[in-house]
């Protein structure tokens, strides 16, 4: 029997390892400079992704203006088994009920995470060029 690995996050500090995994996004040269000024000044949130424990990648989000948890970036290495979009989507929608947060929201430009989130109860809200989806899932009064 096959265990699924274990995803869990924790705090973290921009880094070259950090950088060299989000490089991964596509488009992600678009938006480094800011996602590495706005973690370095603590406008941003960055967290390890850690798999089994072992730190395998990142995850950049913030609290936006109107008061999105909103995950900017996220990449993986090592992440073969690991359901780590999933899992982030189950703590943002935890963290979401226990600070009211209207919403949750993923940017991304990977389909696969677009159909995949979208399984979930995430509503495409907009595309941009690239393509890049906007995808959201409302939380009625912080719970879901």
């Amino acid at each position: 029997m096959a265990c699924t690995p274990k995803v869990t996050f924790g705090a973290a500090r921009w880094s070259r390892r950090v950088e060299r995994v989000l490089s991964r996004i596509p488009g992600s040269a678009e938006f480094m400079a800011d996602w590495r000024e706005g973690v370095t000044s603590g406008r941003l949130a960055l967290w390890s992704v850690q798999i089994d424990g072992e730190p395998q990648g990142g995850l950049v989000w913030d609290v936006e203006a109107d008061g999105a948890l909103t995950v900017l970036a996220m990449a993986c290495d090592g992440s073969h088994g690991a359901s780590v979009a999933s899992e982030v989507a189950r703590v943002f929608e935890g963290m979401a009920k226990l600070t009211g947060a209207p919403r949750l929201r993923f940017w991304t430009r990977r389909p696969g995470l677009r159909r995949m989130m979208a399984g979930q109860g995430y509503i495409n809200r907009e595309i941009r060029p690239g393509p890049m989806w906007k995808l959201e899932r409302d939380m009625l009064d912080g719970q879901q």
